[in-house]
């Protein structure tokens, strides 16, 4: 089976989900399932659930069927419909209001979170089946939220990121569940890029839609003049630049705006400004785009330098990964963490869906390294500003991040001291 990206299968759901409710689809709530709701940066099924009364499920299924842009339907039972799309494959559930939990718990899984939930079902004496419990008389017993389900077992509600059949259910029963990182936390936006490069919109229309977004400061981050991007930052466009970012900033008193630079790591570590070029900028992010066919021993030592550079702030997106495409960078993680935690130099869970990374599993590790975590949406249009810090807060949940692992969950005067530090190192 066909695996989608993240972003592929986000926009194949959104399409089915506005398709529905502007075709008045009778339900309380469309929400996708499975791995998508996990925020896996992969999928093989893309999966909705719809909410409605027991007598609207076969006129929402219907509806679902006749939506202009399915092209012939695959499957159909009494409460779900799989449709192929010209976006790809996708099922839609419905089901009965009074059961929207069970139906949450089982169509999220993953297959080994479910697992685990029947192993503690077992030992009370029930069996799970399809989010259902089944005590010893037979009789099944419905959720209608997930809450109350994982109450029923003697467990704490287990948010659908961490349901990936690690050690959440250990952590669940020793009421040591991470306090989780929210989107509500986030005060800025420290990656994003303009028309200075390869971005659509202007510094002016970034800054708008993030003051609307509620930020209390951004990072304008444009490619370096070594970037493999159509159009980069040349070192004669710096002072220009800044320029224009103190009239926006004159001009929208109420959200501070950084200027920063994504700096690409050249061939032997060093970067692509000097120096001297590179503290003139209020931030600066790393990025090694370019693997030049180097070991995973040699891209390891560029990282490295780059880390130990008192001019550079924050790693952007370590792995270089493309979900779908690529798995990125094979690297001595464990040296670059240690690096970091040591240096204090921030390591980047990029919201993009053609990077997610750090992944969840990374980024734990990095944050028990005692390495500090910044989440950006690396976005290239205003629109997808919101969006894109979604899914890197979302990455970042499946990391078991709290808030303090995050340094953009702080106020500017405490970015501005954070960069100071790292200058002090010079």
């Amino acid at each position: 089976m066909t695996q989608l990206s993240f972003g592929r299968a986000y926009k194949l759901a959104s399409i089915i989900t506005d398709g529905l409710w502007e075709a008045g689809a009778p339900a309380s709530a469309i929400v996708p399932v499975g791995s998508l709701r996990r925020y896996a940066a992969e999928t093989q099924n893309v999966s909705l659930l719809a909410v409605t009364n027991v007598d609207r499920i076969n006129d929402l299924l219907i509806l679902s069927c006749d939506l202009p842009f399915v092209d012939h339907i695959l499957h159909r039972t009494e409460q779900s419909v799989t449709v192929q799309t010209k976006l790809g494959t996708i099922s839609i559930h419905a089901i009965n209001q009074e059961a929207e939990g069970s139906a949450l718990i089982a169509l999220t899984g993953s297959s080994k979170h479910l697992d685990l939930l029947s192993e503690v079902a077992k030992s009370q004496n029930l069996l799970f089946r399809n989010g259902s419990l089944i005590n010893r008389t037979g009789k099944q017993f419905f959720f209608h939220t997930e809450t109350a389900f994982y109450e029923r077992l003697g467990l704490l509600f287990i948010p659908p990121e961490l349901r990936e059949g690690k050690d959440e259910i250990r952590a669940a029963k020793a009421n040591s569940l991470p306090k989780l990182l929210s989107h509500k936390q986030i005060r800025g936006d420290l990656h994003m890029h303009t028309t200075w490069s390869d971005g659509r919109n202007s510094i002016k229309e970034m800054v708008q839609a993030s003051e609307t977004l509620g930020y209390d400061y951004i990072a304008i981050t444009d490619h370096s003049q070594s970037a493999g991007s159509n159009k980069k930052l040349a070192l004669s466009d710096i002072s220009r630049q800044k320029d224009e970012i103190r009239a926006v900033s004159a001009q929208h008193p109420n959200i501070q705006v950084l200027h920063g630079i994504e700096v690409e790591i050249l061939s032997k570590g060093s970067l692509d400004f000097e120096d001297r070029v590179l503290a003139s900028f209020d931030i600066v992010l790393a990025s090694l785009h370019n693997d030049e066919g180097q070991s995973p021993q040699a891209l390891t030592e560029r990282y490295l330098r780059a880390i130990d550079s008192p001019y550079v702030d924050i790693i952007t997106h370590p792995a270089n990964r493309s979900p779908g495409l690529s798995n990125g960078y094979t690297l001595d993680f464990d040296r670059i963490f240690t690096a970091a935690a040591t240096t204090g130099t921030a390591l980047e869970i990029d919201g993009a869906p053609s990077h997610l990374d750090l992944d969840g599993q990374l980024a734990r590790r990095a944050t028990e390294a005692k390495a500090m975590i910044v989440v950006d949406s690396d976005c290239h249009r205003s629109d997808a500003l919101h969006r894109q810090m979604q899914f890197g807060v979302a990455t970042a949940r499946r990391g078991w991040l709290e808030p303090q692992h995050v340094l953009n969950t702080q106020k500017i005067k405490d970015i501005r001291r954070f960069v100071k530090k790292q200058r002090q190192r010079a």
